[in-house]
Formats: structure tokens, sequence, C-alpha cells
């Protein structure tokens, strides 16, 4: 699991910045477009309807801004990129599945593959902004500059399932809102957003993707609203890396190497963030093949909620069960409190190589209250604390003693 870093640092190998200018509309013709796609003009905005057989991609490419796409019921083999604002993608029954072989979308082709490697197939939904991408190589702490964001793209009632990559990822948005729809069996993130604002991840389901099914990093002012998901079977259940401001309410993360995740130090911040109101339960690993998933450096399984190096945060109301490390764990526990991580938490390097340099450790802080947990081990874990408090949470056991009541 990528918990040190982001996985855009880790697959940017770029000698020189890179700018990614967004696409210019392209012009639509009234009746039909040049792809064939029906288009109605109703009270409001310009619509569009995608017959199954026809392409998603091109009904896109002819949109103009502000156009809301339908796609009718069925199964289309493509990826599909979005860099204009705000379109609207409705599904009708629709499951985007992109070959393995299927065009990358814009998101992948943005950072130039490492020397000797390629880059990474195609993910089935792009929301790209106009981003610059610093040359990582030379400053692993460096950030995506966002020169123009795209805006009020929403994607609603979608399946995605399959993709190489991820299911959806979003790069450089505004008010990106994404809702009642599944991600599933990706090869990456179920659905993922980077140097975001306003991120909104409503009703949707992600289930059996090899990364965290809901993701939120690299926004230091993410405003990120994320509500009443499902997430499953994945390595992380909820992953909040290196952003700030973000609320996650009414979720349900089970059977994930681990449930909720907040993540400093790789590299900025994680503050203000609310964790309210979820559902949380054994997060234990995955099974058959998929269980080296959770063993990756570090392996984490038995963790419901993990603050690391989070400030200023509030976890209260949720309800947290059945958690219990299967194998080696870094950490494990219903709610596991701890700074960020050092050299001490890995493995030492071979012979022949030098060791990681870390930061000093960033110590959390906040509040965590009225929580409901029982039947982990321990429910409660704390280590490097001080600054946070713990009142009113019913459970039975704590490390060190004393956090719960």
């Amino acid at each position: 699991m990528h918990i040190r870093r982001a996985r855009i640092p880790l697959v940017a190998s770029v000698a020189l910045a890179t700018t990614m200018a967004m696409a210019g509309p392209a012009a639509a013709d009234g009746g039909y477009d040049r792809g064939g796609h029906h288009q109605d003009r109703g009270g409001g905005g310009h619509e569009v309807v995608v017959r199954h057989g026809e392409s998603i991609q091109e009904a896109v490419r002819a949109a103009e801004p502000g156009t809301t796409i339908h796609v009718e019921a069925g199964t289309y083999p493509e990826s599909v990129t979005i860099r204009k604002d705000g379109i609207t993608l409705r599904g009708h029954g629709t499951v985007i599945s992109p070959p393995e072989d299927a065009e990358r979308t814009d998101c992948e082709t943005l950072f130039p593959a490492p020397p000797g490697e390629e880059q990474p197939p195609a993910s089935g939904i792009c929301i790209l902004g106009d981003v610059t991408v610093p040359d990582f190589e030379a400053d692993p702490t460096a950030e995506i500059t966002v020169n123009d964001p795209v805006s009020h793209v929403t994607v609603e009632g979608v399946t995605v399932a399959g993709a190489p990559f991820d299911g959806l990822i979003g790069v450089g948005t505004t008010d990106l809102t994404v809702r009642d729809s599944k991600f599933e069996d990706n090869g990456g993130y179920g659905a993922a957003s980077f140097t975001t604002e306003r991120t909104a991840f409503h009703g949707n389901a992600a289930v059996g993707n090899t990364e965290a099914g809901f993701y939120v990093g690299d926004s230091p002012e993410s405003g990120a609203d994320v509500r009443r998901n499902y997430s499953a079977d994945n390595a992380m259940g909820f992953f909040f890396r290196n952003a700030s401001h973000g609320e996650a309410r009414g979720n349900v993360a089970e059977e994930n190497c681990l449930g909720i995740l907040v993540l400093a130090g790789a590299p900025g911040p994680a503050t203000h963030w609310q964790i309210k109101g979820n559902e949380v339960r054994a997060n234990n690993g995955l099974e058959g093949d998929r269980a080296e998933i959770c063993a990756s450096p570090p392996p984490v399984t038995g963790a419901g909620i993990l603050l690391v190096g989070a400030q200023d945060v509030e976890v209260r109301r949720n309800l947290v069960t059945g958690h219990v490390a299967t194998g080696e764990s870094l950490v494990s526990g219903g709610i596991v409190v701890r700074g960020t991580l050092t050299a001490a938490d890995f493995p030492p390097p071979a012979e022949g190589e030098e060791a990681e340099e870390f930061p000093p450790p960033i110590l959390p802080t906040g509040e965590v209250e009225d929580n409901v947990l029982h039947d982990n081990r321990p429910d409660v874990f704390a280590r490097d604390a001080e600054g946070m408090e713990f009142d009113d949470n019913r459970c039975g056991t704590s490390d060190p003693v004393g956090l719960c009541g």
C-alpha cells in the first residue's frame, strides 16, 4: 500500500516541469453531433444521448461546456477524459470497462514514465484541469501547480469495472461531484482526487480495488465532502493524505486492509478533518492472492480509523468493531492515533543501499469523542498522542489504559 507517498510522486520522474494545457471546447452541431449522438436542447442546458455501441469519449470531445451527457445502458470498452467545465456524465445502467490495451487517459500521460518503465495503463475516467507537474525526482516534496482548474464536473450513476489503473481520477479540479456510482475491481484507486477543492463523493460504492476505495490527496484546502459511501475489499476504505479541511460522514468501510486513514507527513500536513458517524467494521485484510496487497511495507491490517500525524481532527460518533491484525502489522486497533512514520517503522535497508531520510515526526492533535468500539485489539491505541483528547468513548480496552469512558 502506498501510504508513505501518493502514487503521483512515485510515478512522476520528470526531468523538466511539464505543463498540460486545457483542451479547448469542441463545437457541437445542432440536432446531432459529429459522432452521430442525439442532442436534445431542453430547458436550461444542452443534453446529449450516447447509445450503446457509440463512444462516450467522442461525445465528450464534441460537447460544449455545461453539457449533460446521458449514457444508455450497456458496457462501454473505453476510457474517458473530461477537460471541460460543467460536463455531467450521467449513466443509466452504464458500465465503463476499458480493456488492458485501452487508450490511456490524459491523467496517465500527464507524467512521463521513469527511465526503463512504461506509463501506467488506462484508467476508466479522468477529469483533468490545466496543471504544471514539477520535477519530483529533484524535489520529492514539490507540489503540482493548478493553473486553471476544470470545474463543476459531475459523474453520476456510472459503474467503472476492471480498469487496468484507477476507476476514476481527478487532477486539478474544483467542485467535482461523483455520486451514485460504483468502482469495482480496478487496478488502482476506486475514485481518487488530487490537487482538488470541494470534491464531493456521495452515495458511491468501491469494491475490490487494488488501492484505496476513495482517496483525496495533495489538497491543503480540500473542502472535501465524503458521505454515505460504501468501501469494501480494497487496500484501504478511505485514504486522506496531504489534504486538509474535509469531512467524512456516514460512510461504511469493511473488510479492507484498513478502514479510514488520515495521513500527514507524506509530504505535507493533514489537518481539520471531521470523521463522524461512520461504520468501520472488520478491516482485517484481504483474502487469497490479494492478501499480499496488505503486506507491502509497511504492512497494516486490523486497523479501523488510523490517524497518522493528523492534527486538529474530530473523530466522533463512529461505530468501530471487529479489528484484529492478521499477521505482521505496523499498528492495529479500532481507533489508532500516532505520529508520522519514521525510519524505525520500515525494514532496514539492504546492504549497500542508503537509508531513507525522514523528517521529524508530526504529532497528532484533536479530539476522539463519543465513539462506540468493541471487539477490537485494542479498541483504542495511542502513541505520541499527548495533544489528543479522548472522552466519552464506549469501549473496553485501550493502550495505554484509561482512554475508554
